[in-house]
């Protein structure tokens, strides 16, 4: 492992994983686990390597809540931003032709 990955692990390892360990927290908990990584990173460390800590320890708790739930990703995403349809929105536009065949009135 590079010099700032394992950094990050003993960030994780010293930081991170106590916090999260003595709330007891199930992953299916996302927002609740996000809210306290977010608090328990300090503000001085979080522009340096913080935010990605934070970012893949989210994505793999969303992943393993997912699990939990038997749900996909898409549905465990779909219902952690409050869309109850399930729509993944997909863009009007293709990016080799300037989205001349989307049929929409955007400005291009």
């Amino acid at each position: 492992m590079g010099k700032n990955v394992s950094k990050a692990v003993e960030h994780i390892n010293k930081t991170i994983e106590p916090a999260l360990i003595s709330k007891h927290l199930n992953v299916i908990e996302q927002k609740r686990i996000d809210k306290l990584m977010i608090e328990t990173v300090d503000p001085d460390n979080r522009s340096k390597f913080g935010v990605n800590i934070i970012l893949g320890i989210s994505f793999a708790v969303c992943k393993a809540g997912a699990a939990e739930k038997g749900f996909s990703l898409l549905s465990q995403n779909c219902e952690f931003a409050g869309n109850s349809e399930g729509i993944l929105l997909v863009p009007a536009f293709t990016v080799t032709s300037n989205g001349s065949q989307s049929g929409n009135k955007l400005a291009v």
